[in-house]
Parts: structure tokens; sequence; C-alpha cells
């Protein structure tokens, strides 16, 4: 892997890479959603370009004979997709930090990292159609309840409640998380009425591995998913990274980049709201 870094040729120091990684991660960690509730599996290495995507029955699976274990009904073998974004230097903004002995400027690195970040994220949520990965949003199987329109305080509660026990009838327990767009986010700030409570704190006391929102959801949508590894994990063959590139007519060029595939184990975990 440091052979295709290429740091010990890039005209940073130490210090300077060091400048460049934390403003990457800081900026990614402010960003991801999906990684906040998914669990990750790996590194594989970035040379892993497949990886196998299993389905495993539910607990609820009506066909389960008692006693029988339990078992991987499907596997495909998919790509691995890397997500990459460019970003430059001026070699006279190196030349000055050297001269003076000052920090460089990371932020060109923490735009290509948060651009990283939204594009893993959309990803999870609306997969990568031309390479056959579904995402909770299209994934084969999953579950669909409409919502209200959130406009009186308690309904956000009501339809939270409405979904967690259609994914309970199916099997899935729980945890949850729940991740809703931008325009779901604010009518969950409104006081319950008589209860000096905010409704996402009624909501967060169910919905217990976190409530997020998201820039790549739709406006009014709303996901609620059963967490756990036997429904979903998110394999990463290389996590979140930066490499040097090359130097041209005074740019320096460099790469943000990370490697992973989601892995839908269980659709039916996945309640799709809106």
């Amino acid at each position: 892997m440091s052979v295709l870094l290429k740091r010990e040729g890039s005209p940073l120091t130490e210090a300077q890479w060091r400048q460049i990684d934390d403003a990457m991660i800081t900026t990614a960690r402010r960003a991801l959603v999906g990684r906040q509730f998914i669990p990750l599996s790996g590194p594989y290495g970035l040379g892993t370009q497949v990886l196998p995507h299993d389905t495993v029955p539910s607990a609820a699976t009506v066909n389960q004979v008692e006693g029988e274990p339990f078992r991987v009904t499907s596997r495909v073998y998919r790509e691995v997709p890397v997500i990459a974004r460019d970003f430059e230097i001026d070699a006279r903004d190196l030349e000055t930090a050297a001269q003076y002995s000052m920090p460089i400027d990371p932020g060109a690195a923490a735009a290509a990292s948060l651009s990283c970040a939204l594009a893993e994220d959309q990803m999870i949520f609306h997969g990568l159609p031309d390479k056959g990965l579904p995402g909770l949003l299209t994934a084969e199987g999953r579950q669909q309840m409409e919502l209200s329109a959130w406009d009186k305080p308690g309904t956000a509660f009501a339809d939270v409640m409405k979904g967690i026990e259609a994914l309970k009838a199916a099997g899935h327990v729980g945890p949850y998380a729940l991740v809703v767009g931008p325009g779901r986010w604010a009518p969950m700030h409104r006081v319950l009425e008589n209860s000096g409570i905010l409704e996402i704190e009624q909501i967060r006391k169910v919905v217990t591995d976190g409530v997020f929102q998201s820039p790549v959801l739709a406006s009014g949508q709303a996901v609620l998913v059963a967490t756990g590894v036997h429904n979903m994990d998110l394999a990463v063959a290389q996590d979140l990274v930066a490499l040097y590139l090359e130097t041209s007519r005074l740019v320096h060029s460099f790469r943000v980049m990370a490697s992973l595939a989601l892995r839908i184990k269980n659709p039916g975990a996945i309640l799709v709201l809106g």
C-alpha cells in the first residue's frame, strides 16, 4: 500500500501529510451517515475487487423449521467499487509554507474528502445500478410504508412506531436506526404537547441506534432499518486515504479514495418511508 500512496516521493513533509490526513478524516467523520449505524467489516485490502454478497433468512421466516440451523440461502459475487476525488496544491503555496515555517491550507483535501463521503452515502442509500449494487432505498425485498405529513406534533413519532411494528412483525426486533431527508428533520424538533419534550427525544428512546438526517435522501423521505451484521454490513477493502499522484506545471496533484461495498443480507430489515 505504501508503494501506491507514493508518499515518500511526494513534495509534502510528514507534518504536512498529518495535516492532510487530519483534515480529511475529520471532515469525513462529520459527514458520513451510513457508517454510523451499519457494521463495518474488513479491511480486506485494496486488491480486493470482488466480494461475496450473501442472503440470510430472518428469525421469522415462515418456512423456517424448528431446530433447523440458519445458513446462507444465496450468494453472489459483486464488484467492490472505488470512490475517488482529486485535489491540487499549488507548488508556490508549499514554497511559502517552507519559507515562513507556516502550516499548509488543507481545505482542498477536506473538500475532496467531503465529496467522497457524500458519494459513499449516495452508494449506501441509492446503490450503484450500473454495477448491480443495491442500496437501502432500492434493494429488492425491502418493505415500504407511506408517511403522514408530520404537520402536527406527535405524527412523526406515530409513524416511526408504526414502522417499528411492521419490522417487528417481519421478525426484525431491533435495534433500529432512522435516517430522514432534510424536510423531515425540523418537524421532529417540536415540543410534544403538555410534555416539554422534543419529539426527536421521544423517537430516540425507541430508535436506539440513532436518528440521522442525510442530504442524499429526498426532502420528504425517510428509511427505518433494523441494524446488525446479520442484516447488513459495509465491506471495506480500503478505507479513506490520501495519495500523491504527480507534479505538473507547478501544481501537485493528490487523490482521496476509498474502496467499499454495502452488503444487504436481509432486505426485509429495511423499511422505506415516504
